[in-house]
């Protein structure tokens, strides 16, 4: 499902956890629409919750936050995020797979999903001769719609090799299937 873009600017509300070394002088967070391509930062000194506004109303930004010690060292990114800037599209009275994004793609993909209600979710990925290779998701979600995505890799830690990968979401007693292509 592709949301419609709106001219108006929006805004999102970053929270993480604090940095517990005693020689932290602050955050910064950087974001971008491209995953890992960050265009934008800020520097929040030691807040740890940070609205960012001027954002494009419905479109996905992808977020990342490194800590600064007194000498001016910073740390490697966090974990990144995404969220969609503005309000939340009003949720379906079903549960819906995406497809993946992009596709073919290299070295990661994303994946996004809807959930109309509190519900246990397992997103996998199988291999074409449908072992199962990936768990992405095996959690509680409440209602909402939420991305995963998935970087090539196996359980394991092995990176996978070129060629077509299954997604597979659980959740109820509903099973949702699609394809996708990695390319090396």
């Amino acid at each position: 499902m592709v949301l419609p873009l709106k001219a108006q600017t929006a805004s999102l509300t970053i929270e993480w956890d604090a940095n517990n070394e005693e020689d932290l002088l602050g955050y910064r967070i950087y974001w971008g629409i491209i995953p890992k391509k960050y265009t934008e930062s800020c520097w929040v000194s030691s807040l740890t919750k940070y609205k960012i506004t001027g954002l494009k109303d419905g479109v996905r930004y992808f977020f990342a936050i490194t800590a600064v010690d007194f000498w001016g060292n910073e740390s490697v990114f966090s974990k990144e995020v995404s969220a969609v800037a503005g309000t939340a599209p009003l949720i379906p009275s079903v549960i819906e797979l995406g497809n993946n994004y992009p596709n073919p793609f290299n070295p990661c993909t994303y994946i996004d999903f809807v959930v109309p209600e509190r519900v246990f979710v397992t997103i996998s990925v199988f291999n074409s001769l449908g072992q199962k290779i990936r768990t992405l998701e095996n959690n509680i979600f409440e209602a909402g719609k939420y991305y995963t995505y998935w970087d090539g890799y196996d359980d394991k830690g092995q990176k996978v090799a070129s060629g077509v990968y299954f997604y597979q979401l659980e959740a109820r007693t509903q099973l949702f299937k699609k394809s996708m292509i990695l390319v090396h």
